[in-house]
């Protein structure tokens, strides 16, 4: 049965932030609303239909890309007092083409260090698919910040706090991760820096490796999980 038909509207508008929320797939949106309301049981494509018809007209938004000059820029003239922490999340999210949350859920078991390169292996993935990439340059900058970490900090999650030049014990969130292009723009002085989101980083990523030769079978590689090299980008 149809939505519109079986909801009210604060049911509605329920449903809709039920499937906002950590990108929720159809099926356990309609799992979530139905063991909240049990009297009223919905299947996921009623939810499907319910969506169509939201979002009638609406076109989304893309995210600004950087340019290289600007990513090179702000690595090099930004002070790491304020920024080294910026200039990591920049050169994963760069380097690995990551999403907001592909980046706050990376932990230090995920990188290999091997002296002249980074391994970095991606498990948690939108696509459900094992990425792996390298990382080539700027690798001080990563040590840098990793050997700031408090010694007894348990916590295994890449990114924690960093602020005056010290990490303290507590996670970057996924909501500042995203932010963080945003603040890279804003130190640029880049009109619009609102508008350099979370999704930043993989469109400049794909951008840049376009500009430097790669084609539709590289890009593709970003999605199916291949191992990519990104030194000639950043």
């Amino acid at each position: 049965m149809p939505c519109p038909i079986l909801l009210t509207l604060t049911e509605k508008a329920e449903l809709v932030i039920i499937c906002g929320d950590g990108y929720k797939t159809m099926r356990e949106a309609a799992n979530i609303f139905n063991e909240r309301h049990p009297y009223k049981q919905i299947c996921y494509s009623s939810v499907h239909d319910f969506l169509k018809r939201k979002s009638e007209g609406y076109v989304p938004k893309k995210s600004r890309v950087l340019e290289k000059e600007q990513i090179l820029k702000f690595i090099q003239e930004a002070p790491d007092e304020k920024f080294l922490l910026t200039k990591v999340i920049l050169i994963f999210g760069l380097a690995g083409a990551l999403r907001r949350d592909e980046l706050y859920k990376l932990k230090l078991d995920d990188i290999e260090d091997l002296g002249t390169i980074l391994i970095v292996n991606v498990h948690d993935t939108k696509t459900k698919i094992l990425r792996k990439f390298t990382i080539t340059e700027h690798l001080e900058i990563y040590r840098k910040y990793t050997a700031l970490r408090p010694q007894k900090y348990a916590e295994k999650k890449l990114f924690i706090n960093y602020q005056g030049g010290k990490c303290t014990c507590q996670i970057v969130g996924i909501n500042k991760i995203g932010k963080v292009p945003s603040v890279i723009a804003k130190y640029l002085n880049l009109p619009h820096a609102e508008q350099y989101t979370g999704h930043c980083f993989r469109r400049s990523s794909a951008t840049l490796l376009v500009e430097a030769g790669g084609d539709l079978l590289t890009l593709k590689n970003m999605e199916v999980g291949n191992p990519l090299q990104w030194q000639s980008i950043i």
